[in-house]
């Protein structure tokens, strides 16, 4: 069962295996993948979950260079927390070129831009207020989203409901907090 306390039982047995082995890459990657899951499972803030769990994912990296599912893990921290796209581009592009056949690096790969939405409370909420023409509070919980690093609003200029905000500057300013230069729809799609 998936709770907040197994989870953190397995965080120790983790951190146990590093204390007595500091070279043992697999086990600081599985601490980043368990990063991953607080968040994914909303054990703990995405803020927290992106620079412990990018930490650990670095650390395996640094401990075996060659492991792939490390280097797609940190791509795919580097995808949903910071943007950076330059770096999700070369630690996935190294993960496959690693080990193209592995299940966690072919599952990180997928998880990134064909995540498939997820109901979200703020993005309700942001919905609503779009859908009652209140743009201003639209853009504030826009903001909000890019703040808390919201994995959903990394597709951002694929999302259609958004079409009508595209020409107010307030959408350009998102896309450049999220480090991404504005495309149309279609374009950002077909890339």
């Amino acid at each position: 069962m998936q709770t907040p306390e197994n989870f953190a039982a397995a965080k120790r047995c983790f951190e146990q295996a590093v204390e007595r082995d500091p070279r043992f890459a697999l086990a600081y990657n599985a601490l980043a993948e368990l990063w991953w899951y607080f968040d994914f499972m909303g054990f703990a803030p995405p803020k927290t979950v992106a620079g412990i769990g990018m930490a650990y994912a670095m650390r395996a990296i640094e401990t075996d260079s060659s492991l792939a599912e490390a280097h797609a893990l940190l791509g795919h921290f580097r995808w949903l927390f910071d943007y950076d796209w330059p770096a999700v581009r070369r630690h996935v592009d190294r993960a496959r070129e690693l080990n193209p056949a592995s299940p966690m690096v072919r599952l990180w790969y997928a998880m990134g831009p064909l995540l498939a939405p997820e109901c979200r409370l703020g993005e309700a909420i942001d919905w609503t207020y779009l859908g009652l023409g209140d743009v201003d509070n639209a853009f504030a919980w826009l903001g909000r989203a890019v703040e808390a690093s919201d994995r959903m609003m990394v597709p951002i200029q694929l999302y259609w409901f958004f079409d009508p905000l595209r020409d107010d500057p307030r959408f350009a300013d998102l896309l450049r907090r999220m480090k991404l230069t504005p495309v149309s729809r279609a374009a950002a799609a077909s890339s």
